[in-house]
């Protein structure tokens, strides 16, 4: 995601081990990955896959939510003040997609939509902050 933080806190892996009477190694050792995975996740210096992270929560018992950590967001209309943006733009012409050397869309977004788009949310979230 754009504008995520280095090392921002995403999940409680540490935390939930710890209530489990667990160690990093064996949480290492029953999910078959390097221990320095999961210091890396410990530290929030990089995220498990969700597949893994549902194995952990098996193997901690604990509900996958407190595995990741909480974040309340007031509702806004963003996606949707985004969508209507989307269409506004590609109403006007901005395609989504690249255009090959014969104008037809490929599989890869258009950086001008990314920029936009992104824009567009970054303008939003700061106006609807100041409410």
């Amino acid at each position: 995601m754009a504008g995520k933080k280095k090392n921002e806190d995403l999940n409680e892996i540490k935390a939930a081990t710890a209530e489990a009477n667990a160690t990093s190694l064996l949480l290492a050792i029953y999910l078959n990955v390097d221990p320095t995975t999961v210091s890396k996740w410990n530290t929030n210096s990089s995220q498990p896959s969700l597949a893994i992270l549902d194995r952990a929560g098996d193997f901690l018992e604990t509900d996958n939510r407190n595995l990741v950590t909480r974040r309340a967001r007031k509702k806004t209309g963003l996606a949707e003040a985004a969508q209507n943006e989307l269409k506004r733009l590609m109403e006007s012409g901005v395609n989504p997609y690249q255009l090959d050397e014969n104008g037809k869309p490929t599989k890869k977004l258009n950086p001008e939509m990314v920029t936009l788009i992104q824009d567009f949310v970054k303008k939003y979230q700061e106006k609807h902050s100041k409410d």
